[in-house]
């Protein structure tokens, strides 16, 4: 098999690599003493310090999981491509995409920025006051991603729904997220959990897909 034509069928699965260094990425960010939901200010300071290393790390995979989630995105977009005005919407929903993930990964970058001052900085570290504005920081860039990803399965789902690129219980699917990334309360739900499990199924499909089509030609 031409290594041109392995990479073909594998491409799409770009999304479950994404979705992998997400949670790799996840498990690290959250190590130590990360503060809870009624947590005191001085706690965040003690989380910056002591995992400093942790959430730089897990940072930085998580820009990398963003990057192999884009690529998946380009590959959706080919397929979702089949002319007219599904072009259009292709290009929504890449685009969409690309800047939910890149909210997404900046909702990291303040951490980085808390554990940056022990692990760059003079090591005087960082004020308490500070160290709660930038832990609350991270919730602004959920909510701003939580919203645009709304294009990404809002087109998705209309060119899958009319054009039969995915399944249709899938098409419908994509549609139900996109509606319940709208609903504020609940919608992080949508982006943070249920995203990357449609990432992982959409890019298997894909792959499933693209095999089928590569190998018809020798059937």
């Amino acid at each position: 098999m031409p290594s041109s034509t392995w990479w073909l069928r594998i491409e799409p699965l770009m999304g479950v690599a994404a979705v992998v260094l997400w949670a790799i990425s996840w498990e690290l960010w959250s190590a130590g003493d990360k503060p809870g939901g009624d947590y005191q200010t001085a706690e965040i300071v003690s989380w910056f310090d002591d995992a400093r290393w942790t959430i730089i790390g897990g940072a930085a995979l998580f820009a990398l999981g963003t990057g192999a989630f884009i690529w998946f995105l380009a590959c959706l977009r080919d397929a979702l491509a089949v002319g007219g005005w599904a072009d259009r919407l292709a290009r929504i929903a890449f685009g969409s995409g690309v800047a939910a993930a890149a909210l997404l990964a900046c909702s990291f970058a303040p951490s980085v920025a808390g554990a940056g001052t022990f692990a760059f900085g003079d090591q005087r570290g960082i004020s308490p006051d500070a160290a709660e504005a930038l832990y609350a920081l991270t919730d602004g860039f959920v909510v701003l991603a939580e919203f645009v990803a709304v294009g990404l399965f809002l087109a998705a789902g209309l060119v899958a729904l009319r054009r039969r690129v995915l399944p249709t219980w899938l098409a419908i699917v994509t549609l139900l997220l996109a509606a319940l990334l709208l609903v504020l309360p609940i919608g992080f739900v949508g982006l943070i959990f249920l995203t990357p499990v449609w990432t992982i199924i959409v890019a298997i499909v894909l792959a499933s897909r693209i095999s089928e089509t590569v190998a018809a030609p020798s059937t």
